[in-house]
């Protein structure tokens, strides 16, 4: 599990790290849009918390325990409240063919893919377990994270069509086969 843990954790920080980069790029310069990366706390956040897993740190007993469990509790809430006051706020036509072919590529290119790139994993003799491979490839599988409209919204950087791509993975990822 332990490599599990890190993949995952990997797979965090690159993807809010790349996407934080993709974001601001749109409406920055590649520069400024590197000098806001390195500007986002959940980079610090995510290096310090692996940093106190690998040592072996045990925080449960200090007094900043209760804080990080208030801030856990409270995070989907405060991200669907925002991701709430994104969709009041945006024109979601479900129309735009570009939208669709997102969903197309979120929820079947990419569960493929990573179905492939398991095998081929597998074939070169360095095989994942059978939890990684399930973690992986549910990982692909998923709706677009509301991250990515929070990144969308904060850059002013297409901020509807974000809205509208993870509307609309999350609706057919939820319906009914």
């Amino acid at each position: 599990y332990e490599m599990l843990r890190s993949l995952v954790g990997s797979e965090m920080c690159i993807r809010d790290s790349l996407g934080l980069y993709q974001a601001g790029k749109g409406s920055l310069s590649p520069h400024d849009a590197l000098r806001v990366v390195l500007h986002m706390p959940v980079i610090y956040t995510l290096t310090a918390a692996f940093a106190v897993k690998s040592i072996g740190i045990d925080l449960s007993g200090t007094f900043i325990w209760p804080i990080l469990q208030n801030c856990a509790a409270a995070l989907v809430a405060v991200v669907m409240m925002a991701l709430g006051m994104q969709i009041h706020r945006s024109k979601i036509s479900f129309s735009d063919p570009d939208a669709w072919l997102a969903c197309f590529v979120r929820l079947l290119i990419g569960p493929f893919c990573a179905w492939f790139l398991i095998l081929l994993w597998a074939l070169a003799g360095c095989p994942f377990s059978q939890v990684a491979s399930q973690t992986i490839l549910i990982m692909s599988a998923v709706p677009s994270p509301v991250n990515s409209v929070l990144y969308a919204v904060e850059f002013h950087n297409h901020e509807n069509f974000a809205t509208e791509i993870v509307m609309m993975t999350c609706l057919l990822y939820t319906s009914p086969s």
